[in-house]
Parts: structure tokens; sequence; C-alpha cells
């Protein structure tokens, strides 16, 4: 099955927040310098990632922070169970956005 999922994000993100948004796998692989403008890029991928992955309810349970973003081969990807999509965006210092597509 597959799934398309997109996000904008405008607003800054609290850095508070990464303990809600990404667990320690994340933090370390993908938030190693711990910046406002990279937290803003994970949660617009972690948003869109969720939405191409919206049907797998059960491995989520309909909480978009428990999908998981991953970096291999050096495209970032979003996974919920065994489902995965592919995630691509960009950013600059005003807003980030992202495109997930479930493979």
């Amino acid at each position: 099955m597959s799934g398309i999922g997109v996000d904008l994000e405008t607003s800054d993100v609290d850095p508070r927040l990464h303990r809600i948004l990404l667990d320690d796998v994340e933090r370390a692989q993908l938030w190693p310098n711990r910046d406002r403008r990279t937290l803003r890029s994970l949660l617009c991928a972690k948003e869109a990632g969720f939405k191409a992955l919206s049907d797998c309810r059960d491995a989520h349970g309909g909480l978009f922070w428990r999908v998981r973003l991953s970096q291999c081969g050096g495209m970032l990807w979003a996974r919920a169970g065994e489902e995965q999509a592919l995630v691509r965006g960009g950013a600059t210092e005003s807003f980030a956005f992202a495109v997930a597509e479930r493979l």
C-alpha cells in the first residue's frame, strides 16, 4: 500500500519537547548538535512520515511521535512497525517542509 504525507512547520519548536518528539536513538543519530532549526525539520519529517503511514495505527497507536526516524544510505526514513516511508524535505530560517512517500 502507498501513502503520501506532507508537512510544513513555520513555528520554532521549544527544545524541551525533544523528549517527546525523539527517542534516544533519534537524538543521537539525527539531532547531535541540538539546534532549533534541525529540531523543527525533524518534527516536520516525523509529521509527514506519520501522515504517509496513517493507516499503520496498530504500530503507532495514532500518535505521531511513535513514528521513528532513521537514516540509511544517506536517506531519511520514517517507520511504524514493519512499514516505512522515505522522507525528503528542506528548511530555511523561517520554515521547514517535508514530503514522505510510503514504499
